[in-house]
Order: structure tokens, then sequence, then C-alpha cells
């Protein structure tokens, strides 16, 4: 089936039962950070560094990573189009 110029593919939208499904799991945040937050507290290192790692992410953002090669050095990305019309 070709792509119609000016129609979309998804006409209805996003399903809702993934929006249904987001806004149930958000009911919990509180208790789950609540649950992280015991874990962190917890006696068990792999517990305690799981849960403190899991809420410094949630509350700040995860960290930028480098990509680099198996040297160590910054990755170069070069694009190359095979003609104007991919670009």
């Amino acid at each position: 089936m070709a792509f119609e110029k000016g129609k979309s593919g998804n006409p209805g939208g996003r399903p809702k039962a993934h929006g249904d499904l987001r806004e149930l799991a958000r009911q919990h945040t509180t208790e789950a950070i609540e649950r992280l937050v015991e874990w962190m507290r917890s006696e068990n290192p792999k517990a305690s560094t799981y849960a403190a790692s899991a809420l410094i992410d949630r509350g700040w953002g995860k960290a930028p990573q480098a990509l680099t090669d198996g040297d160590g050095n910054p990755l170069t990305i070069t694009f190359v189009a095979r003609d104007e019309r991919t670009l």
C-alpha cells in the first residue's frame, strides 16, 4: 500500500489504551518514590545504590554520555547523500 500525499497514515491518532496506562502508572508515582527511598536507606548496598541512582536520574535526569570509539576518542559522524533527493 503506497503512502497517499496529504493523508494521515494514522487518522484515528494514538490508541487511547496507552494514554490510560500512562495515567494509571502516574497515579502511583508518590508510592513508587517512597519505595525507592526505603530501598535507598537499606543496608543492602546493591539495593541502596540502585535506588539512589534511580532517584537521582528521575529527579535530575541522566548524566550525558559521550559517544566514543574503542580507544576513547570522540566519534565523528558524517552524513553522505547518494543524490539530492535524499537530502
